[in-house]
């Protein structure tokens, strides 16, 4: 298993950020919120996790603000954990649009969101 070093606040940052964005459109039935935070999910899951926009800005602006607490950790895993978010938002965008089953997608995305 691929276990690197990598800034843990950094891994906090994304986590609160995409929770925080799917509630916040959750509670406002923002659909186009849960697209944004598709296309953040989908980015590192696919390519890897150093190109995420979440840890890009954080390490671009933020470690000036914070310390960095390097911890290892298994890069496969949280790669599957964004890719299966991604799957989850994606299915709730189909409800959305395609199917009409609107309380379906928005527990799709409760459930990514407390995920």
């Amino acid at each position: 298993m691929a276990k690197i070093a990598i800034n843990k606040n950094a891994l906090r940052f994304c986590r609160i950020i995409t929770a925080t964005l799917l509630l916040t459109a959750l509670v406002f039935k923002i659909k186009s919120l849960v697209i944004l935070v598709f296309i953040l999910m989908f980015i590192p899951s696919i390519f890897t996790l150093k190109y995420s926009p979440f840890f890009v800005f954080y390490n671009l602006f933020l470690t000036k603000f914070f310390s960095k607490s390097e911890d290892k950790v298994d890069i496969p895993a949280i790669r599957f954990a964004q890719g299966l978010g991604a799957f989850l938002l994606l299915t709730a965008m189909l409800n959305f649009y395609y199917f009409n089953h609107q309380i379906f997608a928005w527990s799709l995305v409760l459930a990514v969101a407390i995920s």
